[in-house]
């Protein structure tokens, strides 16, 4: 990840973190990761490949990097509203590299070179929406739907074959915006912390598609820590009886 990217992404968290910080208010923040599913368009990554170089003739073969399964972490709040809550998130989520094969690029009017690289692929998804949890006694099942913001990092790192000059080790991306949903489940563990488990899909380019784009999904399944009271109604029940 470049620095540009990680500099957004911790001011990200500065941003959205105090906003569930009050201790007046019924609020939670938590940590917590998983695992990470792209199902992004393969003809993406090739073309802002593409886009590293100023000479035409470009062939690309690469195998099929949608469907990668990666890791991610997140730091979050959530804040009651009454009925609904407020929910902030950043996540980080990393896939292992895949290999994309320059095959033939044409440097002039006699001579091809061809290299193999290796794109490895960083998102930050940012979001902040709304969610709704039934207040049951043992358990709160929540379904949540969110705005996001996601920061695209890719890298590409020279393997083998013929050294292209300015492009033997790059970085490229688009950031994109898009709409995420997710359902899950809260349980309390001990005092005011509760244990969430949760699914996550995010279409990252809802907004952002681009002429000839295809749709760019991001699956997230994990689990997190919660820390304070979303329900102190509850508590205050138990206390009269």
């Amino acid at each position: 990840m470049d620095s540009l990217t990680r500099t957004v992404g911790i001011r990200s968290i500065y941003i959205l973190l105090p906003l569930f910080l009050p201790l007046s208010l019924p609020a939670q923040v938590g940590i917590g990761g998983g695992v990470a599913s792209i199902g992004e368009s393969v003809q993406k990554a090739g073309g802002e490949f593409e886009s590293l170089f100023e000479k035409g003739g470009e062939e690309l073969t690469y195998e099929d990097i949608s469907g990668e399964v990666g890791l991610y972490g997140m730091v979050g709040g959530k804040m009651s509203l009454g009925g609904v809550r407020l929910a902030g998130e950043v996540s980080y989520a990393y896939f292992q590299a895949s290999r994309i094969t320059l095959t033939s690029l044409t440097v002039n009017d006699d001579t091809t070179v061809s290299a193999t690289f290796e794109v490895g692929t960083s998102l930050i998804p940012i979001s902040l929406g709304l969610e709704y949890a039934l207040p049951i006694e043992t358990f709160h099942p929540y379904v949540g739907a969110y705005p996001v913001y996601t920061i695209v990092n890719r890298t590409y790192t020279h393997v083998e074959g013929d050294q292209i000059s300015g492009v033997e080790n790059a970085s490229a991306g688009e950031n994109e915006f898009g709409v995420g949903g997710e359902v899950g489940v809260e349980f309390g563990v001990a005092g005011t912390v509760g244990l969430g488990v949760r699914l996550r899909y995010t279409v990252m380019n809802l907004f952002s598609t681009r002429e000839g784009e295809s749709s760019s999904g991001l699956l997230q399944l994990g689990a997190s820590l919660w820390f304070g009271d979303l329900f102190p109604g509850e508590d205050r029940e138990e206390e009269s009886e």
